[in-house]
Order: C-alpha cells, then sequence, then structure tokens
C-alpha cells in the first residue's frame, strides 16, 4: 500500500513508484541461509513453483531494469511478482 500512496503523490512529477515482489532465487545469501541445513527445503520449495525452478538474481534484474525502462513508462503503482508464478499457485 505504501508503494501505491507514494505512486499517487509522485504521479504528477513523472516519477514511477513500482515494486518487485521477487519469489525464491537459488544462488543468493537469503537462500542459502535458509537451506544450508535442511537443502530439502529448496527442493520443497521449488516443487510449488509453476515454471518449475528457483529464480536466479538475473531475473529479478531483468525485471527492474525493464520496469525502469521507456517500455514501463506508463506503469506506476504496480507491484510485479518475479515468481516463477508461485503467487498463483
Amino acid at each position: 500500500m505504501l508503494s501505491k500512496c507514494a505512486a499517487r503523490e509522485c504521479a504528477t512529477t513523472g516519477v514511477r513508484v513500482n515494486v518487485i515482489c521477487p519469489g525464491p532465487s537459488s544462488g543468493t545469501a537469503l537462500m542459502e541461509n535458509r537451506t544450508k541445513a535442511r537443502p530439502e527445503r529448496q527442493e520443497n520449495l521449488v516443487k510449488k513453483v509453476p515454471l518449475g525452478r528457483a529464480g536466479d538474481p538475473d531475473d529479478v534484474a531483468q525485471a527492474a531494469i525493464w520496469l525502469c525502462s521507456d517500455d514501463a513508462a506508463f506503469i506506476t503503482g504496480h507491484a510485479l511478482s518475479v515468481d516463477g508464478g508461485l503467487a498463483i499457485s
């Protein structure tokens, strides 16, 4: 909700406010810390992802680059899930 309020306040100045909601990403400190003691946790989590894999940091970076580009010039106040479909499963 904070991002939606900020988007509304900043819209008249041309500043766009969007949020990226990342899903499980391999190769990150968060995933490594969460699964270090129990590697099966990552397997179980990935099984829930409709696209069948954990993301990687580049997946999130590409979403951020797109949101910052002119291709997304008419998008503001949006929460973009970059989670392989986990939010819909």
